[in-house]
């Protein structure tokens, strides 16, 4: 096989490799978006029940009452 032949298979084995990682790194955004997009609104509920406990337990603390 010439040199001319190695090279344009190279290049071709190149752009190739180049196109199946972009379709890998579209494939793994695609399913992290959808993993956050299902998480989002539990870790929400989640983090507003939290909040709201604490802001109960703060106004149950005397000292930390406002002062009137």
């Amino acid at each position: 096989m010439n040199k001319s032949k190695r090279i344009a298979i190279s290049l071709v084995a190149g752009v190739l490799a180049a196109l199946l990682c972009m379709v890998y790194g579209s494939s793994i955004r695609s399913q992290a978006e959808q993993v956050q997009a299902e998480t989002l609104p539990s870790t929400v509920a989640i983090a507003s029940r939290y909040a709201s406990r604490r802001a109960i337990s703060m106004w149950a603390r005397p000292s930390m009452r406002p002062m009137s």
